[in-house]
């Protein structure tokens, strides 16, 4: 029976290999102590197995988990003093240097299995066509998944992972693993003491501010899986398998900024400057509020005021940085639709590195917020 199940689901990844990306960012989100590491752990286990009995006639599967968890409780042991089997505790300067290390990762691993080719000039892989070193036969092609495991509860962290895997020319899933507050928190006692130990009450906020992925409002999350424990580790990789497509495209297009170009003055109030405003200053709306409702009546004035001044001159920083590379549709008239292409390239380029920068000051203001 199992030598079937394994047969039909290798038949099912041949036939589904012609239409993806060669690389996937696979991004976890949830509560603590909702199981996303043993998921992740499981499916590493399964997919390693699964390389060495099906190689001959699958495609190849390289699997890498980054686990945020991992790298946090590995660099607490390398700064301490006390004994390994000390509890690990939570220190904001070692989880900031945790985050960093961990998106380091994840860029270069993403960086490394870029298509050879790259993407088209739109950013996109066209439906149907297959990208970067695929070949006629899929099963010599190697494919990698790339696991990002950790809360991301905000769903501005999973568009910084996004906004990645789209650079570098990665299919985008995400994996929600939901779970009630309550079991959450006694799962939480359970974890071994070489985890970095949250509070109970820090579950309570987080479970209160968690943003749900939601594809219907937000299309680059459409690509999402619900899973839990009881999900088998073959159950879900056919799942991940299916939901993994293309690489997304670098939006708007140059066709757009021609449209908006065509369309006058009404294109001025929709141009990339003005969104990308609007979107920073959302995000330190967003990240006030959360950081407010965790420290709770605690945060002095004197702190509220750091941490917005601290927000919005970064926020004015990353503005006046990219400002120059703008493809902006009023000075448009001359370019062609490649001139176009190459200028949104350039500015999504420099706009995902200033974000990516800007999210890691949120989650820094975050973590201290939280003691």
């Amino acid at each position: 029976g199992g030598a079937n199940m394994i047969s039909t689901l290798a038949t099912h990844e041949v036939q589904m290999a012609s239409d993806k990306a060669t690389a996937c960012l696979l991004v976890f989100c949830g509560l603590p102590a909702a199981g996303k590491t043993t998921i992740a752990r499981r499916l590493v286990q399964f997919l390693q197995q699964r390389d060495v009995g099906e190689r001959r006639v699958t495609p190849a599967i390289r699997v890498h988990h980054v686990c945020f968890d991992d790298i946090e409780a590995d660099l607490i042991v390398d700064s301490s003093t006390e004994t390994p089997d000390s509890p690990a505790t939570f220190e904001p300067t070692i989880w900031k240097a945790a985050r960093e290390r961990a998106y380091t990762q994840i860029e270069e691993l993403l960086q490394s299995r870029q298509d050879s080719s790259g993407p088209p000039k739109e950013g996109c892989f066209l439906a149907g066509e297959p990208s970067g070193r695929q070949t006629e036969d899929s099963t010599n092609t190697e494919y990698h998944l790339i696991i990002a495991d950790d809360n991301m509860y905000y769903r501005s962290m999973r568009r910084s992972l996004f906004l990645r895997a789209r650079t570098y020319g990665a299919a985008f899933v995400q994996l929600y693993v939901p779970m009630d507050v309550t079991e959450a928190v006694a799962n939480n006692k359970q974890r071994p003491s070489s985890v970095v130990q949250v509070s109970e009450a820090t579950i309570e906020r987080m479970a209160s501010l968690i943003e749900v992925p939601d594809g219907d409002t937000y299309s680059w999350e459409l690509n999402t899986i619900t899973t839990n424990l009881a999900t088998t580790s073959e159950d879900l990789w056919r799942t991940t398998w299916d939901t993994w497509g293309q690489a997304p495209c670098l939006l708007p297009s140059a066709e757009e900024l021609l449209k908006q170009k065509e369309q006058g003055t009404a294109a001025n109030d929709a141009n990339m400057m003005h969104q990308l405003d609007l979107h920073m200053r959302k995000l330190v709306s967003q990240t006030m509020s959360a950081a407010l409702a965790v420290a709770g009546p605690s945060a002095s004035n004197q702190l509220r005021a750091s941490w917005a001044k601290t927000l919005n001159e970064e926020r004015r920083r990353i503005m006046n940085a990219v400002r120059p590379l703008a493809p902006s549709s009023s000075h448009s008239v001359c370019q062609t639709d490649a001139d176009l292409a190459v200028s949104v390239t350039l500015f999504e380029s420099q706009v995902q590195r200033e974000e990516a920068q800007f999210m890691l000051l949120c989650d820094y203001i975050m973590s201290t917020a939280t003691t």
